[in-house]
């Protein structure tokens, strides 16, 4: 591909007679470049957040007559992408023509949710009765996307304020994020018999 140039063209006949002209030829190219893309998976950090390069979604685009661009539909990634995204790579060449492809990106949160547990309680029972009822903060919790379940095995609810038996129960807090990771935590109440 360039500027156009002069070229003579000479025409001889089967008698030995010939004649001549210039002409202008012009090359030019419209072939346009090949994409190819690659499928790839990135994982989200604690502030629930990705991003991708050209790199991880470029399989070797080419161009016989070279690549000027390459760029990506979407760069940046956060919780609302979690899972497949598609993104599109397009290739422009150094004459203007351009193709493009689609990559998969994958998008995980591996990332724990955090949980904190209140302390652990020590009561003596209720008037005559083998039990005391305990009011019990809920864990604190964080996540760098969001906490979809927050439940306590005592009595399956996210609230463990209830009534505990003389003795020592072992109450398990389990948080579960919107992507199905799980972190846990534990409190002891102890309910002593205080009543002759």
């Amino acid at each position: 591909v360039g500027p156009a140039f002069n070229d003579t063209l000479t025409v001889v006949d089967v008698n030995g007679n010939s004649n001549w002209a210039v002409g202008t030829v012009t090359v030019i190219d419209t072939i346009a470049p090949m994409t190819i893309c690659m499928d790839t998976t990135i994982a989200l950090g604690i502030d629930g957040t990705a991003s991708i390069t050209i790199g991880m979604i470029n399989n070797g685009s080419n161009d016989a007559c070279g690549i000027d661009t390459l760029f990506a539909s979407q760069y940046d990634f956060d919780c609302a992408n979690i899972g497949d995204n598609d993104v599109t790579l397009t290739a422009i060449d150094v004459n203007g023509n351009t193709s493009s492809c689609i990559s998969v990106v994958s998008v995980i949160d591996a990332i724990f949710p955090g949980v904190v547990c209140g302390g652990d309680t020590t009561v003596f029972n209720d008037s005559t009765l083998c039990s005391a009822f305990i009011t019990l903060e809920p864990p604190v919790t964080d996540d760098n996307c969001s906490v979809a379940s927050v439940v306590n095995n005592y009595n399956g609810t996210d609230n463990a304020s209830d009534s505990y038996p003389v003795d020592t129960t072992v109450v398990t807090w389990t948080v579960t994020d919107i992507s199905g990771n799980i972190s846990t935590c534990q409190q002891t109440i102890v309910v002593i018999d205080n009543e002759v």
